[in-house]
Order: C-alpha cells, then structure tokens, then sequence
C-alpha cells in the first residue's frame, strides 16, 4: 500500500467550482492500493479557506472523520492569487456563467487541524523516509515551501506526482501556454521541478482525453449513496458552465488521473524528460518547457521527470468509476 500526502484546492462542495479535486480525493481514499495520511490544502481553484471548507464537508459526506485537514499557503510565493482569480472570473462571466454559494462553515462538524500543511508534510516525510509520496494536484506552493524551509526533504520523499502542465504547445488551458496550476504559482513550480526529487507530470494533453459526461453521471447517480448524491450535485453546475463557455457536454478529468497513475502505471505510456518553468516570460510566465525532441541532453540537462504522453482512458474510466460507485 503507498502512503500519500494529497495536495489539492477542492473546489468540489461549493457548487459550480470544478469537481475534479474532489473526484480524486474519493478515488484515493476508495482505494485498498492508498493509504492517505493527510490531506493538506493550497490556494487554487478557490481560496484556502474556501478549500479547507469544502475537504471537511466530503470527508464528513465519506464518513472518513480519521483522515486529517492542514490549511496550507494561501497565496503564491510571489504573485497576488487574487489578480490571477479575477482574471479567471471575468471568463467565466463572459460565458454567462455564476458561481453558486460556498458550503457554510456551521454545517460541516469536523475541523482543520491547527498545524500548517508545510510542518505536516515536514513531519509525515521525516516519520516515514522514502516511503511517502507527494501527491499535488493543485498549484504547488506548499509542497516548494517545505523544500524551502526543510532543504533535505527531497531526499525523504519517495516521489512526487504532479497534475499540471504540459509537453506540447501551444496549450488549450489557462494561457495560450500554461496550464491553470503552473500558470497560478510558476516560482513554486520551479523549485519542485529542480528539487532533485524523482517527479512524474500527468500533463494537460492526457487530461484532455479523459472526459465525464452525462452517461458517466447516471452510472454514480445510480449507486444512489451520500458521496454519489453529492458528486452529482456538484457536477451538474459544472457541465452547464462547460457547455455554455466551451459548447461541449462533459468536463475533463485531470486530477483524477494523478491518483490513477498511482494505482496502475500500466494505464500510461511514460517518457523522461527535462522539464522547466517559465517564471519571467511576459507572455510566457507559467510554461512547462519540455524537452521532448533531446535537444538540451547536449548542454547537459539530464531528463528529470517521468512525463504521462499517453493515457489508455478506457483502462482509466473503467478504474475511475469503480472507485466512485
């Protein structure tokens, strides 16, 4: 069994925020192959508090009270998260598209713990050398805080799998280039991916393959329990916002695909690869720079990161929705 600490900015919870956070956080905690020892939050897709909130409510849904929440960092190393949310709202407004309200705090009977997701990932890597591994599916300021704070923690993780980025460009996403989670904190980023750590990247083009639609919404609708009323609830809103920004009738499945590739490998065709971050780019800031053609091994940039080019997605939804009936 591989233990795990999870990463993530769950926007599942507060309805019309992106579900995929919290499709994997119900994947993991579904597997007998996962062991989570904690989930810590980091500002993304919502706001820290916002993700706290909304981790707390579907673990209570889950009835998993044991597994504990760390509030993490609540904006990027550099960078005003704010800036980058407001940018992304008015998107959303031009889709004609409103968020509903967040989950109230006074509903949900479990609580954060009071220590920071920093000290605990800290903690859990010195209790447990080479056998933890990062799991982040959200930008990566925490996981580059540790490394800042703790300098030998690359060497007391196992791994660390990261949902983000991207090998080809230009990029569907965020940017023309830069993928949402990259895109959100390119400094922290560049730490982790020049950690030394050993890395895997399930990118954007995987991401892209792997789609839930409406059929995939009534097999969970069927399993008819809390979590599945809950997923439904909160997907609901979500496919209407793609349908109207993006004219499609399904939403990706990005983060879910992280803790797949934890479970079973086989379901994808990995490359090594150098991967950097684009930090100073005025049109650039953000971009994963992979080095799919080689061209840097002459100037001595050695692959340092296993890079998800290919997903089996029949293999992967049939896995994906095993875990969430």
């Amino acid at each position: 069994m591989k233990k795990i600490i999870l990463d993530t900015d769950p926007g599942i919870g507060a309805l019309g925020a992106d579900i995929d956070d919290g499709l994997a956080i119900v994947m993991a905690l579904n597997s007998d192959k996962i062991e989570t020892l904690g989930i810590t939050i980091v500002n993304g897709n919502v706001t820290a508090e916002q993700g706290t909130i909304n981790a707390l409510n579907l673990l209570e849904v889950m009835n998993r009270p044991e597994i504990n929440v760390y509030p993490g960092a609540k904006n990027p190393i550099i960078q005003e998260m704010e800036e980058i949310r407001n940018t992304f709202s008015k998107i959303l407004e031009r889709s004609g598209w409103k968020k509903g309200a967040p989950i109230s705090n006074s509903t949900i009977n479990l609580k954060p713990q009071s220590k920071h997701a920093v000290d605990f990932i800290i903690e859990q890597a010195k209790k447990y050398p080479k056998e933890i591994t990062m799991v982040c599916i959200g930008p990566l300021t925490n996981l580059a805080l540790a490394i800042r704070k703790e300098p030998s923690l690359p060497a007391l993780l196992k791994e660390t799998v990261i949902m983000g980025g991207g090998w080809t460009q230009p990029l569907d996403c965020y940017t023309s280039v830069a993928e949402f989670n990259m895109y959100c904190d390119p400094e922290a980023a560049k730490i982790v991916f020049h950690s030394g750590m050993p890395l895997y990247m399930t990118g954007f083009e995987t991401s892209k393959k792997s789609m839930l639609k409406r059929e995939h919404l009534d097999i969970i609708r069927k399993a008819d329990t809390p979590v599945s009323r809950l997923i439904v609830e909160a997907a609901e809103p979500w496919l209407k916002f793609m349908k109207a920004a993006f004219g499609i009738d399904y939403c990706y499945l990005p983060d879910p695909q992280a803790i797949a590739l934890l479970i079973n490998e086989d379901i994808f065709t990995l490359k090594d690869m150098y991967v950097d971050i684009e930090t100073k780019g005025e049109l650039t800031r953000g971009m994963t720079v992979a080095d799919r053609n080689e061209a840097l091994k002459e100037c001595k940039f050695a692959p340092n990161v296993k890079v998800c080019t290919h997903i089996d997605n029949e293999r992967f939804m049939d896995l994906f929705l095993s875990l969430l009936k």
